[in-house]
Formats: structure tokens, C-alpha cells, sequence
């Protein structure tokens, strides 16, 4: 399936498409680049997870320490006001990339494609905020955090092309290095400007370092290595990390990225509305008490984000090669894992979990223990969701799941109402729980009844039919 206009011009078989875009004489020369295994990505990936989250993290853990609740609260629900934006505007791209085992669309394609969308998502969110007529410094924290967030979906591209050609160890390094940038930058926008705004100023510093000094350069010595795509030219402009623009291009990848956007968009969402109504219903102070302790309940989905981020090119092509058995065995073992140790997390936070919330946060958050475990309660049916999630995006099965997220957001918003005026914030925790199984249900389902026919789902500029055919079988490495 070949997108550039002038390979579409100039060449009409699917054999010159093919090589149009991969740079590649077929899609067995794709699949024949040397990968690493499962395990070794997985392992990877958990590192680097587990660096950047503890960073992550500990943007909560100064806010809360330097400041107070309310600011924390402030800070959540700048985070809720522009993600969902800022998440639909970028099309899914990491998904996208991560499981264009074909090589649909050059790199250079996707990242212009993200950075029109990212400009794009930015004067939208700023058109948001002015309406609601919110106060200066408002304003200035919304637009700084979507600049962050938008910085991090250009990120995204490097992250989905280094999963799509199984390079974790890259990817891993990438978040070690943002991770560090991320203590240094934030600690020093906070301790200095004591001003949560100085210290958004600092993630934003991080997370643009992190896109020039590490995973630009990568990239370029990656394709070199790979000679999957060669420059078409010579100079920067020529080469295969530098953006372009092409109708085509982009044509494609919005009608392959529009319904994994409204996903994304609908689960961004639901996950910012529990912020919206305890602000509305309880103030600032409660939703940093939530935004805090859901930030620890979160810790627990390190472990199925690397299995996810390692097994969504494995299984796009398990499914695109008919291998049903395969793709389902890896499914329910990497199943099995994740709510093992989500199980085990949940034991070990009743023991020490009150404590670790005193030192951690200060001992004011640990006056909501209850809703703490109904929260990892919550992380755990996710870790499910989330591993059949990547399963359907693996099959590009994305129209069907929207009338699951807008039952979910219906069940987050409605039922929110209802229980956070009768229990609280533990009331809107239960809520949670009752939409993440019903997701986790349909997800199993879709998955079982998309299985059966063993072919993908139908996608435009399929070209590239005849080279599918000649792929032999291989077994899950």
C-alpha cells in the first residue's frame, strides 16, 4: 500500500507501490529485519516505564509537598481540560505506526501528519479556554500543559516507530533520558519560580529535549542501520526523519486514524470526567486527593503498558498473517501476568500502603485509604482492558469499540452524579470499577467474533494483497 504522490504517479503495480514507501522489494524483505524477542523488548520496556513513571510520578509528589491540594488539584484538572484534545488530534499515531506492518506510510509522512495535528490541537484547546472565560494564570497553566502534552504526541511517532520495528531498547532509553530531564527541569522550575507554572515550564523543556537530543538522531542512525527507508534525496530535507507534507499521505492516515482518535478521545474522556465532577461537586482539594492516589494506583499498569508496547507489532502481524492461535495465546498470557500482579499489588498496599501514602504524599492523603483500593481495584480490570485494547488495535478494529466508550462514559458520568453526592469520592471509585468490567466484557467479545474469519478488516489503498499472499506462516518467537 504506497502513499507518496510521486511513486503513485509514476509507477501503477503493486510491486512499485510496495517499494515505493518500504524501500523494501516486498513484505517478506519487511518481516526478514532482524527483531528482538518478546521477552528481551518486554524487559526493556519495563525499565524504561518504570524510570519515566517514577519520574512522572514524582511531578505529583513535589506539587504535593512544595504546594497543597488545591494546587495539585489545579494541576489535575489542566491535565483533564486539554488531554482529551490534545489525544484526538493526534490520530492514535503511536498505534498506528506501531502496527503498520506493511509500511503503509513513510515516517517522514507521519510525523509532518502529527505536527499539523499538534498546531492544530493547540489553537483548539486555546479556543476552549477562552471561551470559558477562565482567570490569567488559568489560562497560562492550561496552554502550558498542552504544550507539553503536545510535545509528548510528537514523541509518540518515535515511540511507535521504534515498537513497529521492535527496537525497545531505543525506546527504553528514550524514557530514561526524559526521566532524568524530568527531576532535574522540574525541581528546578518549582524550587526556583515557586510557581506551578515555572515547573510545567520545566516538563516542557524535558520532554523537547528529549525529542532533539535523543530520539531524532536515533531514528536517523535506526533507518540507516535498517535501510528500510532510504533518503530520496540527499541533505536533511532528503532524509527519512524529516517531515513531510502529502495530501495522500495524510488522506490515508485520517481514515485509518479517525476511529482510533474518537477512541482515544472517548477514553481520554471518560478518564477526565471523575476530575470534573469532584471538582464541581467537592472543589479543588478533593480532586488533587483523587488525582494523587490514583497517580500510586497507576504504578501497577507499568508492567501491561511494556507488555502492550511490546506485543502490538507481534500481534498485527499474527493477525495479518491469519495465526489465530498464536495471537489468542499471547493475549491470555500476557493476561494472566498483568492481573497477577496487579493481585499481588493490591495485597502488599494493605499492609503498607497507608504509610507508603504518608511518606510518599503527606499523611492528609491517607485519610482515603478506602478509596485507594477501590482504585487499584479499578487498575487491575484495566490492566485487562487495556491487553484486549491492544489486541483490537493490533486489528484495526476500531468503529466497533465506540459504542462500548460511549456506554462507558454514560456509566462514569451518570453513575459518577449518583455516587459522588451518596459516598463521596468512594462512591465515584465503585462507578470506575462498573465501567472498566463492562469494557474489559465487550473488549473479549469483539475480540472472539473478529477471530473466527482470520482476515483484517478492510482498509483503503490496499495494494500491497498480492505481497500478503506470499507470506509463509511463523510461529510467535
Amino acid at each position: 500500500m504506497a502513499l507518496e504522490p510521486s511513486n503513485v504517479e509514476a509507477n501503477s503495480t503493486p510491486g512499485a507501490l510496495a517499494t515505493g514507501f518500504a524501500g523494501a522489494s516486498s513484505i517478506n524483505d519487511i518481516l526478514s529485519v532482524p527483531t528482538r524477542g518478546l521477552r528481551a523488548n518486554a524487559t526493556w520496556i519495563l525499565v524504561g516505564n518504570t524510570v519515566l513513571a517514577g519520574a512522572r510520578q514524582l511531578i505529583f509528589v513535589l506539587i504535593a509537598k512544595l504546594g497543597n491540594p488545591e494546587m495539585l488539584g489545579q494541576y489535575g484538572w489542566a491535565v483533564a481540560f486539554c488531554v482529551p484534545t490534545v489525544t484526538i488530534c493526534s490520530f492514535g499515531i503511536r498505534s498506528l505506526l506501531a502496527t503498520d506492518a506493511r509500511r503503509e506510510v513513510k515516517f517522514s509522512e507521519y510525523l509532518g501528519f502529527t505536527l499539523v495535528f499538534s498546531v492544530i490541537g493547540l489553537l483548539i484547546v486555546a479556543g476552549m479556554i477562552l471561551i470559558n472565560r477562565a482567570d490569567g494564570y488559568t489560562v497560562t497553566l492550561v496552554m502550558l500543559v498542552t504544550i507539553w502534552t503536545s510535545l509528548e504526541s510528537i514523541s509518540d511517532t518515535f515511540a511507535g516507530l521504534f515498537t513497529r520495528d521492535e527496537r525497545m531498547d531505543l525506546l527504553a532509553k528514550a524514557c530514561i533520558f526524559q526521566a532524568v530531564l524530568i527531576c532535574v527541569f522540574l525541581t528546578a522550575g518549582l524550587a526556583i519560580g515557586k510557581d506551578l507554572r515555572w515547573g510545567v515550564l520545566g516538563l516542557i523543556g524535558a520532554a523537547f529535549l528529549r525529542l532533539v537530543g535523543y530520539e531524532w538522531p536515533n531514528a536517523s542512525k535506526h533507518f540507516k542501520v535498517s535501510g528500510l527507508e532510504p533518503a530520496h534525496d540527499t541533505g536533511l530535507i532528503g532524509s527519512p526523519i524529516f517531515p513531510q507534507f502529502h495530501w495522500k499521505a495524510y488522506r490515508h492516515l485520517l481514515s485509518a486514524g479517525i476511529w482510533l482518535a474518537i477512541l482515544l478521545y472517548l477514553l481520554t474522556l471518560c478518564d477526565a470526567i471523575p476530575r470534573y465532577l469532584i471538582k464541581d461537586q467537592l472543589g479543588d482539594a478533593a480532586v488533587g486527593v483523587f488525582t494523587a492516589l490514583f497517580s500510586v494506583s497507576l504504578v501497577v499498569n507499568l508492567l501491561v503498558i511494556s507488555i502492550c508496547q511490546s506485543m502490538s507489532s507481534r500481534l498485527a502481524v499474527l493477525f495479518a498473517t491469519n495465526q489465530r492461535t498464536a495471537f489468542l495465546r499471547l493475549c491470555v498470557r500476557s493476561i494472566i501476568v498483568s492481573v497477577s500482579v496487579g493481585l499481588l499489588a493490591l495485597a502488599g498496599s494493605y499492609f503498607v500502603g497507608k504509610p507508603v501514602l504518608a511518606i510518599v504524599f503527606t499523611p492528609k492523603y491517607t485519610e482515603e485509604m478506602g478509596l485507594f483500593y477501590i482504585l487499584l481495584l479499578t487498575t487491575i480490570i484495566n490492566c485487562v482492558s487495556n491487553i484486549t485494547g491492544t489486541a483490537i488495535t493490533s486489528m484495526r478494529r476500531f468503529a466497533i469499540v465506540v459504542p462500548v466508550y460511549l456506554i462507558r462514559i454514560a456509566i462514569v458520568y451518570f453513575g459518577g452524579l449518583w455516587a459522588i453526592q451518596r459516598a463521596g469520592l468512594q462512591g465515584i471509585g465503585w462507578i470506575l470499577v462498573a465501567a472498566s468490567a463492562f469494557q474489559s466484557l465487550c473488549h473479549a467479545l469483539i475480540i472472539f467474533n473478529a477471530l473466527p474469519s482470520g482476515h483484517p478488516a478492510p482498509r483503503p489503498f490496499d495494494a500491497c494483497s498480492d505481497d500478503l499472499a506470499t507470506i509463509s506462516p511463523r510461529s510467535s518467537r
